[in-house]
């Protein structure tokens, strides 16, 4: 009886915060301690995402030359966000681009449906983390990446901070009637 007891205690809390607010009215954001979000919908997407907040440096946030979304805070985090269709949304041909075209040698870690993180070693000295995810925001895809450029020197908790990123993102929410757009 004490088993069940626990169970119920336990379960109540997720059940009644998993039905959500039958009002219609929209959620509060909940943005963890460090992060701060950043609203892409300036830049063709309408999207929102968890980014680091200011002690970590500036946040930038350009248009790429090829369609998609640089977000950037600091030098070790730095984001493209881009439509997934295509190649681009197969990542079995991203891992294989990847080992073809990276001059060093790619061993990959994570290598699943939507992700793949992965370091390249050029010799003994140098190594270079990377990540690449699908992420799947109702009916659209995105692919979420770290900035792949020769001056980056990402470590793996750089690359751990830039996927909790890519987790984060999600529709931003519609403003309330009457309500500017921020």
């Amino acid at each position: 009886m004490k088993k069940i007891a626990l169970l119920l205690a336990l379960a109540l809390p997720v059940l009644f915060t998993s039905c959500g607010d039958k009002t219609g009215d929209p959620q509060p954001e909940t943005i963890p301690a460090g992060m701060r979000a950043a609203d892409l919908s300036e830049h063709g997407f309408p999207l929102r995402m968890n980014v680091p907040d200011s002690t970590r440096g500036k946040l930038e946030i350009v248009e790429n030359d090829n369609g998609g979304t640089m977000v950037r805070v600091g030098k070790n985090f730095q984001v493209n966000v881009n439509i997934a269709e295509g190649e681009a949304a197969d990542l079995k041909m991203q891992k294989t681009l990847i080992t073809a075209m990276d001059a060093g040698q790619s061993t990959f870690s994570v290598d699943t449906d939507t992700a793949l993180v992965y370091v390249t070693k050029f010799g003994e000295e140098l190594s270079r983390h990377h990540f690449y995810m699908i992420v799947k925001i109702g009916n659209d895809k995105y692919v979420v990446r770290d900035v792949d450029d020769p001056e980056n020197q990402f470590t793996e908790d750089d690359v751990k901070l830039m996927m909790e990123s890519a987790r984060s993102l999600r529709a931003k929410p519609a403003a309330p009637a009457g309500e500017a757009k921020s």
